[in-house]
């Protein structure tokens, strides 16, 4: 289904609309209002015939002004950041974990529902054609998503039950919540180096790359080496057979086919490869490999290296260094993600204000059946 794309990447192409819009529809409704809303603003907006919300149909369904929430367009943004937590830990926990964020998420989609009619009711029918362009570009995005199949595009919007006309005045109720939104968040304030140092440190760990390596490996193991004298040791013919070895790699022959047929490792069936990894977190007793490892170079073989047990002969296939993106690389990314935190947090302020206006008697009801929901779909992913 179409979740993310409706739920989740819309939300911030609006937000690229907002810059347009707002200045329209501030144009039209007179001076801009800044901050949040005021006693007296609440207290018409709590006048409006929102109506009380009805109990939850069936369980599925949440009731707002003659509108529909379902419990998938809560929990369908919500899966990826939680579904892990679904699955590790078990249903109180969870529930606990999960509920403030399902609960804000009501509230958001409740909000959308209403801001829709604040928005509408301020800006009358000044903003007709503009927003009828605006939505008309938002579907033609749609589409293009799609490499401009209109046939493709159709069938993914009437997966999620709608068809055009129902796609299109969703867009137009985004655009002009989103614009009602924009024009009630506080002036915005500058980004200072302190914030910005203080997320960076928090993110050490998102900015910096571990050193990498991918070898193969050619692992005789002693205790399966055996010769037809029993005078000879074990470990005398597994010496002998690492001499054989080295001599027809230096002479050319495939080191992953002679992994095939002679190494005892468990990774001789892949040509001795190993998939790539951290050289210090090489377990003995192969940890002994990450120093000869650090000093070799792509395409080479090192001399046989003795461990207890094993002979390894290594070929060096990659290598990454360590490296790390000082604070100056990743400034700009830093002050754009606090901005759209502190976007966020007010919008969930304004969406709860909002929300508890409608008086949702039974919205706690449909908060605990959306984790339970969320619980069980994560279940089955």
């Amino acid at each position: 289904m179409y979740d993310d794309a409706i739920f989740k990447v819309n939300f911030m192409i609006k937000r690229i609309l907002i810059l347009v819009l707002t200045a329209a529809v501030l144009a039209g409704c007179g001076p801009k209002k800044t901050g949040k809303f005021g006693v007296e603003e609440m207290e018409r907006l709590a006048a409006m015939e929102w109506g009380v919300l009805p109990p939850a149909t069936g369980g599925f369904v949440l009731a707002v002004g003659g509108e529909t929430i379902t419990s998938e367009q809560v929990i369908d943004p919500l899966i990826d950041r939680l579904k892990d937590a679904a699955k590790q830990t078990e249903y109180s926990r969870f529930a606990s974990l999960a509920y403030p964020s399902v609960e804000q998420a009501v509230k958001n989609n409740i909000s959308g529902v209403l801001l829709y009619r604040i928005a509408v009711r301020e800006a009358g029918d000044k903003l007709d054609d503009a927003l009828e362009k605006a939505a008309d570009q938002e579907v033609k995005k749609f589409v293009t998503g799609f490499g401009g199949d209109y046939a493709k595009a159709e069938k993914e919007i009437r997966q999620i039950g709608m068809d055009w006309k129902s796609f299109k005045d969703y867009q137009k109720r985004m655009i002009m919540s989103q614009s009602y939104l924009a024009s009630k968040m506080p002036k915005e304030q500058p980004v200072t180096y302190a914030e910005v140092k203080a997320l960076y440190d928090s993110m050490t760990d998102k900015f910096s790359t571990p050193a990498s390596v991918t070898f193969s490996l050619i692992d005789i193991q002693s205790n399966k080496c055996k010769s037809d004298d029993p005078n000879v040791a074990q470990h005398d013919t597994a010496e002998k057979i690492v001499k054989e070895l080295v001599e027809r790699i230096k002479n050319g022959e495939d080191f992953s086919e002679l992994a095939k047929q002679y190494s005892h490792g468990h990774r001789a069936s892949f040509g001795g490869q190993w998939p790539p990894l951290n050289p210090d977190s090489l377990a003995a007793p192969y940890d002994m490999l990450a120093t000869k490892l650090e000093s070799m170079q792509p395409g080479e073989v090192c001399e046989p290296i003795e461990a207890v047990g094993h002979i390894f002969i290594v070929q060096l296939n990659d290598k990454q260094f360590a490296s790390s993106k000082s604070l100056e690389d990743v400034q700009p990314e830093l002050e754009a993600r606090l901005r759209l935190m502190r976007r966020k947090e007010a919008i969930d302020k304004l969406s709860s204000q909002i929300a508890d206006q409608a008086n949702a008697a039974n919205m706690s009801e449909f908060v605990r059946f959306c984790v339970e929901e969320l619980y069980i779909k994560s279940q089955r992913l």
